[in-house]
């Protein structure tokens, strides 16, 4: 089997990062979370696929099996979301992803990436804590606060989860 291929997602591809967004969610189960988002919303894809902000690996008949969806936020690369198929998950695909993302973040002059997370599930913020992130307990940028503020209208309980960012050079 050869490593995937790391792309730009494709419009005709948001059935499939919505089936591997739900596939991924399926581990929250196994650390006693319920399913507390929605799917991702099309016009979000399409927005990130227009601005070339969804990335995706593919197996070897280019089938998307992971992807990262990033939004700019003044000087802010935002991960909106980042998920492996379960059956590829453990081969180093979500650092392949990161690595592109901190790589994007640099190539547009931002300053840092950042992301919000569930605090203690070991494949969320300490995933991302080895990978150099560090928590944002303090100084929210507006953007970011509405984020958490969107989170908690859509009925997440928030204590749990945790802002994170990646300074870039």
């Amino acid at each position: 089997m050869t490593p995937p291929t790391l792309r730009l997602a494709r419009s005709e591809e948001a059935e499939r990062i919505l089936f591997i967004e739900d596939d991924a969610g399926e581990r929250f189960a196994e650390v006693g979370l319920t399913d507390e988002f929605d799917g991702l919303p099309p016009d979000l894809i399409a927005g990130a696929v227009a601005d070339g902000l969804l990335f995706v690996l593919t197996d070897d008949a280019d089938v998307p099996v992971a992807f990262a969806l990033c939004r700019v936020f003044d000087d802010s690369l935002h991960l909106q979301e980042l998920n492996v198929l379960r059956s590829w998950q453990g081969r180093g695909l979500g650092r392949r992803l990161l690595d592109r993302v901190r790589e994007e973040s640099g190539s547009r002059q931002l300053r840092r990436v950042t992301l919000t997370t569930f605090r203690d599930v070991p494949f969320n913020a300490p995933f991302y804590r080895r990978y150099g992130f560090v928590d944002l307990d303090e100084g929210l940028p507006d953007w970011l606060r509405a984020i958490r503020a969107k989170e908690i209208a859509l009925g997440l309980d928030v204590s749990p989860r945790v802002a994170m960012e990646l300074v870039t050079p």
